[in-house]
């Protein structure tokens, strides 16, 4: 074991680790040891919590509850974590996501006081973060790794706990946690939150009430992580994946409404010297796509799952949204294209497109729905992207 892994993510309340919102963490808790009634100190503060973590002692013995450097006179009292560690020559480095200019020198100053090693603050978001922690894995080194990840925190101050844009967060934490999967042989992971949320108020944590005092914490150990990770694969733990006939077709049909495949077959259309058309399919796809988004992101529509809320996807999820589906927009944005510049190639590549937006179904991934409205987005930007360069 060289590794100690120590993820928090901020605000995370239990009620959000679902199928659903954050499958990773979901399946990692249902292997592992998972605790969705974890107790937070008073006052529920990240300041507080942080240094309760930092230092294993309460509030009234460390006496930082508000950002500042004001406690460290008191600090000859405590021995934090990290200098412990030190001492017996095992670094402590900190990975946190932005910090602003402001926040930063006092975060420095206060993990060089306690004794890290090295603090490094990158990313706009969980997973620009998490990768800059990978980084940090990679190098055989014994060491604590602590990974702070501010998403949810942030998106429940601005837009309220448990709020589309909370959830969103969420989900780009659970991605992030994914990432994390191929080093889970050689580290024992503790993923936990400082505080949960809008227990009072939509978007505070400060007053004492169980929804704010309460907070989700998993716990993974090595010895069970190759049993893991036969049944999930690298950076997309899910769970309750099992067969069914024709599953292998349906995943191979299903690749051709991917990026690579769709964007690619555009390229090698300007590569064959129709940049007209080239141009047609890479604008088709590109204007489905960015509203494919969007509306996964307003919508935020759950995928399939079963009545106990286990998803029933039969492939990796690219995201915890299901409506509109993008593989079906993506497809139907080429084809479409192909057959208005082309129409011989309508009896070809339509059903291929067909085919495409039923594999999502088939492999349940997707509401039919969701399909349905991707057929239509697809057959739009089809339609858009060859009137303006026709």
């Amino acid at each position: 074991m060289r590794h100690l892994v120590l993820v928090l993510a901020d605000g995370l309340r239990p009620d959000a680790i679902t199928p659903s919102v954050m499958p990773s963490l979901d399946a990692l808790g249902g292997v592992f040891t998972l605790a969705l009634h974890a107790r937070t100190v008073r006052p529920s503060a990240t300041v507080a919590a942080l240094a309760s973590l930092a230092t294993g002692v309460g509030p009234d013995a460390h006496r930082l509850i508000e950002p500042g450097l004001g406690f460290l006179p008191g600090l000859r009292n405590i021995r934090p974590v990290a200098q412990v560690l030190a001492a017996a020559g095992i670094p402590t480095d900190i990975v946190a996501g932005d910090l602003g200019a402001a926040t930063l020198p006092v975060a420095w100053a206060l993990s060089a006081t306690a004794g890290v090693r090295r603090l490094t603050a990158k990313g706009s978001r969980a997973r620009d973060t998490t990768a800059a922690a990978a980084r940090l894995l990679e190098q055989r080194e014994e060491r604590l790794l602590f990974l702070y990840l501010p998403d949810c925190d942030r998106a429940g101050h601005a837009h309220g706990w448990m709020s589309p844009a909370y959830l969103e967060a969420a989900a780009e934490v659970d991605a992030a946690i994914g990432l994390l999967s191929p080093w889970t042989d050689a580290a024992v992971f503790i993923v936990t939150a400082d505080h949960g949320g809008g227990g009072v108020y939509g978007n505070e944590h400060d007053l004492p009430q169980p929804i704010n005092d309460h907070h989700g914490a998993v716990v993974v150990r090595s010895a069970r992580t190759r049993q893991l990770r036969r049944a999930f694969p690298e950076g997309s733990i899910r769970p309750h994946t099992h067969g069914r006939a024709g599953a292998r077709v349906m995943r191979w049909v299903t690749h051709c409404g991917g990026a690579r495949v769709t964007i690619g077959i555009g390229v090698a259309v300007v590569a064959l010297g129709d940049v007209r058309l080239g141009t047609a399919v890479l604008l088709a796809n590109g204007g489905a796509h960015l509203i494919v988004q969007l509306l996964k992101r307003a919508v935020a529509r759950a995928r399939p799952a079963d009545v106990s809320g286990r998803l029933l996807a039969l492939v990796p999820l690219p995201d915890a949204h299901s409506f509109p589906s993008g593989h079906a927009a993506a497809a139907t944005a080429v084809a479409a294209t192909l057959a208005l510049a082309h129409p011989m190639l309508a009896p070809a590549v339509l059903p291929l497109a067909g085919l495409v937006a039923y594999s999502r179904v088939a492999l349940r991934v997707h509401h039919v729905s969701d399909v349905l409205a991707g057929v239509a987005l697809g057959l739009g930007g089809a339609v858009a992207a060859w009137r303006l360069v026709r």
